[in-house]
């Protein structure tokens, strides 16, 4: 059977990470929470009622971003399980499950099989917050986003409509073209 083009994606990235087993891969922002307010507030309310040595201390911390994880079902299966269970103590949380996932990094952080990219050094995921916080250093050349650090292609753009290339990405590759299923786009061989 042929591989579909988002299993041939994650084997490359695997590759390049030189990954193997069971793992979850989290992106970070390019940012840490005291240099985002939105952030900074959301892991505040996140933590406003826990008591003692539970709570931590974020402001220096990376945001990890809770829209771009990569693993393995056993890896993922345990994380969901962990933000929700901890989500639904608050029928109606004030914070994001972002914050909740940034807040449970705590515990899991020194798992071998857990690993922290950020788009400021690596090219697994350029991310548009921190193009629009102007932490990361990036590059286009033929439409192509690469990270000036490493002068290699980012894998993935995750939050490109919150820059100032959202328009040419809708207009290239098509609004809803961005579930990996079919050909990768045209640049971005596997």
């Amino acid at each position: 059977m042929a591989m579909t083009y988002k299993e041939a994606w994650i084997r490359r990235v695997l590759r390049h990470l030189d990954i193997k087993g069971e793992f979850v891969i989290f992106c970070d922002e390019g940012i840490t929470h005291g240099e985002n307010d939105w952030n900074g507030g959301d892991q505040f309310r996140c933590q406003i009622h826990v008591v003692g040595e539970w709570k931590k201390e974020f402001l220096n911390r990376p945001v990890l971003n809770g829209g771009f994880i990569i693993g393995t079902p056993k890896k993922l299966a345990t994380l969901a399980t962990m933000i929700w269970t901890n989500m639904i103590r608050n029928p109606q949380p004030p914070y994001s499950d972002q914050a909740m996932l940034n807040f449970l990094y705590f515990w899991i952080e020194n798992d071998p099989e857990v690993y922290v990219t950020s788009p400021v050094d690596h090219n697994l995921c350029l991310t548009g917050q921190g193009i629009v916080e102007e932490k990361v250093h990036y590059g286009v050349t033929d439409d192509i986003f690469l990270n000036l650090l490493t002068e290699e292609k980012y894998y993935a753009f995750h939050q490109w409509d919150r820059t100032e290339w959202s328009e040419m990405i809708k207009n290239k590759y098509g609004y809803q073209n961005f579930d990996f299923v079919g050909s990768p786009p045209e640049g971005y061989d596997i």
